[in-house]
Order: structure tokens, then sequence, then C-alpha cells
């Protein structure tokens, strides 16, 4: 099965800040300079440096902060997505290959 994916790169200066909401499954990567990643109430800070990624785990606010300028791709993958919604609503579709075709209606 194909995997669906989609990502966002921001071009952040030094001590932007990106905040992020259920992002559980979310994969960040730090292409260039340094980000500082911290959840919500976790006492456990993350840095990334230049070439390194981290999947998030949790729904908890995200909040990341550029410690230089740096650039952050975000790959929306399926779990925590729209992704997964669509693949889990296609999933529970009865498998279309076995219907029956239907006759058109000759009533007019």
């Amino acid at each position: 099965m194909a995997t669906l994916t989609q990502e966002s790169c921001f071009d952040l200066a030094h001590l932007d800040i990106v905040m992020l909401a259920g992002a559980s499954g979310r994969v960040v990567s730090c292409t260039r300079g340094e980000l500082w990643i911290t959840v919500d109430g976790d006492p456990r800070d993350l840095v990334l440096l230049s070439g390194q990624q981290h999947r998030i785990d949790t729904d908890l606010a995200v909040v990341i902060s550029a410690l230089k300028p740096a650039i952050m791709k975000i790959e929306h993958g399926q779990s925590g997505t729209r992704f997964a919604v669509m693949r889990r609503l296609l999933e529970a579709l009865p498998n279309l290959g076995a219907a029956k075709p239907r006759q058109p209606s000759l009533a007019g």
C-alpha cells in the first residue's frame, strides 16, 4: 500500500517560533541551523542540529524555536493527519470490485 505524505517547509530566523497542536506522528527535520523543541508539560527538551529529525509522539502542544537561522521541514505522515482519516474512511467502504453494476432505468 502506498503511503500518502505531505510536507511543510519553514525558513526560520533566529528565535522564530512555530507552535503545533495535535501533531502526533509528524516528523520534524532540521535541514539547516538549530531547532529547540519542547512539549507542554514535558520537562525534556530536544535540540535538533542540521540533518537531524524527530518524530512527535504526543498530541500536546509542541513549541519549536530556531536557536539560529534554520530551515525546518514537517512531514505530515498518515498518523495524526487528515490522510489517516481518509485512509480509515476508504477502508470502511465496501469492496467496490465485488459490487454488481447497476442497470440503467428504462422508466422515463
